[in-house]
């Protein structure tokens, strides 16, 4: 394999392609969140996506993909505001499996069995990364300072990953453990959803 792959290669188109119509096979939600110039960027990003795994494959070097996944993810959540993290997390992770999967398969002509073996494991790793990212985020100084900071996070989190059931217990528990509505109003909600509306 080389690095400087012939991206106009038959092989790879195909496998690009299988790559991008099985997400889309998979996930018929896409069809109402995807434009057509969002399913061409979406298609051009499986080809970056495929040439940063050779990439990584190539220097057997897990950062480069680690890396490049979370730049990825954060890319795409300020691109597309109108879709939650969580969601792009869910479109990211689903292609990294399919990835694997179509590599593994189809994959022989573009890469050794050793080489597919790294790419498998470069790809877990960045399902892993990305499914940190969804709460891994920067957080803005007003949000960090003041009262019941682990509560406010722990609320932030499950807001960020669509866990509202979670999200209802953990003012629940603030409620049982003493803190008035007052108290959970602007230390929890308020801060929480000023901090959902900076990312």
């Amino acid at each position: 394999m080389s690095i400087l792959m012939n991206y106009t290669d038959k092989r790879f188109i195909e496998i690009a392609q299988m790559i991008f119509e099985e997400q889309f096979r998979r996930d018929p939600k896409l069809e109402i969140e995807m434009d057509e110039r969002r399913k061409k960027l979406m298609y051009d990003d499986v080809i970056y996506n495929i040439s940063f795994l050779l990439t990584a494959v190539h220097f057997n070097d897990h950062k480069i993909f680690e890396g490049y996944a979370r730049w990825i993810y954060d890319l795409l959540c300020n691109l597309m505001k109108d879709i939650d993290r969580d969601r792009i997390m869910e479109h990211m992770v689903d292609h990294y499996n399919i990835m694997g999967e179509i590599l593994s398969t189809n994959g022989i002509d573009l890469l050794t069995q050793d080489e597919i073996r790294i790419a498998v494991e470069l790809l877990n790793h960045a399902v892993e990364t990305t499914k940190k990212s969804v709460t891994d985020i920067t957080l803005s100084s007003s949000f960090i300072e003041g009262k019941h900071y682990q509560i406010r996070k722990a609320y932030l989190d499950t807001i960020l990953t669509n866990k509202t059931r979670d999200a209802y217990k953990i003012i629940d528990e603030a409620k049982d453990n003493g803190l008035s509505i007052i108290e959970i109003y602007e230390e929890v909600l308020a801060k929480a959803m000023y901090e959902i509306g900076l990312l």
